[in-house]
């Protein structure tokens, strides 16, 4: 079993809107994650976002949206661990176009690559700790959350922020090569975890108990398993979730922080 982990705080940004501990905002008409501005996440000018393909634009917005209600951890010692299950598919097919019409650009380039987000919200955030960034399909989720949990144990970072990122456009959903749970609309999951607890009695924690096999795993369970610990952490309620999916085998526990040592 895993040292428990304690969970700072979290965000998400789907179908139903921008969401943090305790308030929801619903997107307008015609409106989604597509489509989330820099004002709904960050409250000063950041001249880079309009630029950022909607991936980048995503994850980004999901870490702004995180820490503007939690007190920014000190960036030294701050690592960042991504789930992209499809990586950087929708602007690799973008850049593949426009390499065909012989104008590749240069700024479309750097966004082909998987950590490309993860570079963003380092810079921006001055986190300076160790960054992993995971893209198999079915499993990125779980093993992104296994690796932050690592980090934190193993004393490699006093904070990891985790990510989860699914933003293959809407006009590649029918890419032959994608499982078909990749056309639900994009989305981002951020959460914050430390090796110390948040001020205040009513803290969460968080482990993973998690072992490597080789066995096979359903499609779209990823996701899954991520969303139910959301919800829980969301609601505070303690309890484990039984993890199988690409090769991963074990629990991931939320449990409720009494001040006591562990």
């Amino acid at each position: 079993m895993s040292r428990a982990v304690h969970i700072q705080g979290w965000a998400v940004i789907d179908r139903e809107g921008l969401k943090t501990a305790g308030k929801t905002t619903a997107w307008g008409p015609d409106r989604g994650p597509g489509s989330v501005e820099r004002a709904q996440v960050l409250d000063k000018p950041y001249p880079s976002f309009g630029k950022l393909v909607m991936a980048d634009r995503l994850a980004f917005s999901a870490a702004c949206l995180l820490f503007s209600g939690t007190a920014a951890p000190p960036g030294d010692r701050t690592g960042i661990c991504m789930a992209a299950p499809f990586g950087s598919l929708s602007a690799d097919l973008r850049y593949m176009e426009a390499t065909a019409r012989g104008v590749p650009s240069p700024g479309l380039f750097s966004a082909t690559l998987p950590s490309s987000p993860a570079t963003e919200i380092a810079i921006c955030f001055k986190l300076k700790g160790p960054n992993r960034v995971f893209t198999q399909a079915g499993s990125s989720a779980v093993a992104a959350l296994d690796a932050a949990c690592r980090l934190i144990e193993t004393a490699k970072a006093d904070h990891v922020l985790f990510l989860y990122l699914d933003a293959v456009e809407g006009r590649d959903a029918g890419a032959p090569f994608l499982p078909p749970a990749s056309a639900r609309s994009p989305c981002a999951c951020a959460l914050l975890l430390s090796a110390a607890p948040q001020p205040g009695p009513d803290g969460l924690t968080l482990s993973a108990d998690l072992r490597f096999t080789d066995g096979d795993f359903p499609a779209g369970r990823d996701e899954e398993y991520l969303y139910r610990l959301i919800r829980m952490i969301g609601e505070r309620t303690a309890g484990a979730i039984e993890v199988s999916c690409g090769g991963f085998q074990g629990r991931v526990t939320v449990g409720r922080f009494d001040g006591t040592a562990r």
